[in-house]
């Protein structure tokens, strides 16, 4: 078991964060305590727990529930880091693609938050029409970044599927 202590000085914590990440996937037994961080501290330690997160990959699949709570935080980069953190891992699509998909249906989201969850959902490789789907709506939205990130998620799916149909 890994017992993390955090403190009030960001800078040290931030120095812990960045230490955890270097270790990637193996840095999997800190996966619990890094949920408990998700759950009970505030934003700026979300946010390193969630960046520790996606680099351990998908040994951190647990934490799925945990990130998916944090997409309904209030502070922006909370949400945007367990977004990011959820495609890192693409683990669990059947509660995490549903999530990030809610994502894309709201009609104030910020262009940066619509990047990173494209991205994200790109991982999860058996989504492709659900998020065809969810981004076509996008293609007219009045964020013109918006606007371009839809259509080149879209490019990104056909080219795949067009790929794949050349390698065949």
């Amino acid at each position: 078991m890994v017992s993390i202590d955090w403190h009030t000085d960001s800078e040290r914590n931030e120095l812990a964060f960045d230490g955890l990440t270097v270790l990637g996937p193996i840095g999997a037994p800190a996966v619990p305590a890094l949920v408990d961080l998700l759950n009970s501290a505030g934003p700026d330690v979300q946010i390193g727990a969630s960046r520790v997160l996606g680099s351990i990959g998908p040994a951190a699949r647990n934490a799925a529930p945990a990130l998916i709570k944090s997409l309904q935080s209030t502070n922006a980069y909370v949400r945007l880091f367990a977004t990011k953190a959820l495609g890192e891992i693409h683990m669990q699509s059947e509660i995490a693609v549903p999530a990030l998909l809610q994502n894309l249906g709201n009609s104030n989201i910020d262009p940066s938050l619509f990047q990173f969850t494209t991205e994200a959902l790109l991982k999860f490789r058996g989504s492709r029409s659900a998020i065809v789907s969810a981004i076509n709506p996008c293609l007219t939205n009045s964020w013109p970044l918006i606007r371009t990130n839809a259509t080149n998620t879209l490019l990104k799916i056909s080219s795949e599927a067009a790929a794949k149909e050349v390698v065949k």
